[in-house]
């Protein structure tokens, strides 16, 4: 027992004394030139200021909903921004299936680094299911101004998501889809970053 435990003081002992030279190593690495695409980009500097995002909605069961509203927008300043969005949702319930479609206009207005003031006019076009006409009834058409606000944080130089609440000025039940109040939840991400 006494040897072993000799034995392995000896050998730590010796492995210490040596250098690890792993580190140490010198090595050049060769930095590639700008292509012709990079150069564009940087010769273009409002491609600098777009970003692109959207929301997403899913909801299974009884009733199912899916949203997908993609969005573009360019930001003027780190303070103000403006875009256009598009909007498809897909509802399925006990009256049958329905599809939405719509776009929308918006501005927004940054401060405090984590809070925003949104406005935006959207479209939507929709069955007319809120009345007991058969499924192949009318469409409608519904304008909606949105105004509210709510969390905005940049992650990094690439990415951002937003909570946000709105309240629909031009609420009306009989011809609205939209009722007051409404939530969007979201990622904002820069493609010049990635």
């Amino acid at each position: 027992m006494k040897t072993r435990k000799l034995i392995i003081c000896c050998l730590l002992c010796l492995f210490i004394g040596f250098k690890g030279y792993a580190q140490q190593d010198n090595v050049s690495y060769y930095k590639a030139p700008l292509s012709n695409d990079s150069l564009k980009i940087k010769k273009n500097n409002w491609l600098y200021n777009l970003s692109t995002g959207g929301n997403l909605g899913l909801q299974f069961g009884t009733y199912t909903y899916i949203e997908v509203s993609p969005h573009v927008a360019y930001h003027f300043n780190e303070w103000v921004s403006a875009g256009v969005g598009l909007s498809y949702s897909f509802l399925n319930f006990d009256r049958g299936s329905h599809h939405i479609v719509g776009g929308s206009v918006f501005s927004e207005f940054y401060f405090l680094k984590y809070l925003a003031l949104h406005a935006e006019y959207m479209i939507l076009n929709y069955d007319d299911f809120f009345t007991n006409q058969p499924i192949d009834s009318k469409r409608l058409t519904s304008n909606n101004l949105l105004l509210g606000g709510g969390f905005y944080q940049r992650i990094n130089a690439s990415y951002a998501i937003y909570f946000m609440a709105f309240y629909n000025i031009t609420d009306q039940p009989e011809k609205n889809f939209l009722i007051s109040p409404v939530f969007k939840m979201g990622v904002s991400f820069w493609p010049k970053y990635l």
